[in-house]
């Protein structure tokens, strides 16, 4: 629930404690959840494309057609890029992009989905897609947004980090 509720204890969440609100990862003054799944550390950029490809590939695994996995993953990818949305051809598949957009697509590593997704898996044929939606968020979750987490802590928590920097230059 704290990542569906943007409830991570990232910086600008600790900030308030501490006064300190800067990435561990980068230079960016206020490491929100949204910055997380958006900074620019080389090595998090790296796992998080990693990963991405790795969902689309156990998305498929688990039954989730091609064309809705390639646009689920094309969408968290232009989000972590900062890309201009990708809307696929496909009707459907577009509808559930644009709609994903349209409550906001840095809810997607939230796990918080439109209802088109099921509505695509439906129309794609899939048996209990409910159960689809469900596979996804857990990939979502667990494979993506917790495994970034864990990434970003271990970033934070070497030697020498940006937030440790601020914390001395405060001293």
């Amino acid at each position: 629930s704290k990542i569906m509720h943007g409830w991570l204890p990232v910086n600008h969440m600790r900030g308030h404690v501490t006064g300190i609100t800067q990435c561990p990862c980068c230079p960016h003054p206020d490491e929100t959840m949204e910055h997380m799944f958006k900074c620019t550390n080389r090595n998090l950029m790296k796992k998080k494309d990693e990963l991405i490809n790795d969902i689309r590939k156990k998305g498929m695994a688990k039954g989730i057609p091609r064309a809705i996995m390639e646009a689920v993953s094309r969408s968290l990818y232009d989000f972590v890029h900062s890309n201009t949305l990708t809307i696929p051809e496909n009707p459907i598949l577009a509808a559930a992009v644009e709609s994903q957009n349209s409550i906001g697509l840095r809810l997607l590593p939230r796990g918080i989905l439109s209802e088109k997704w099921l509505i695509a898996l439906q129309e794609f044929g899939v048996a209990h897609p409910e159960r689809k939606v469900a596979g996804l968020l857990r990939l979502i979750w667990f494979d993506f947004t917790d495994v970034i987490w864990q990434n970003r802590n271990e970033i934070a928590h070497e030697r020498e980090n940006n937030v440790q920097q601020a914390e001395y230059t405060t001293w």
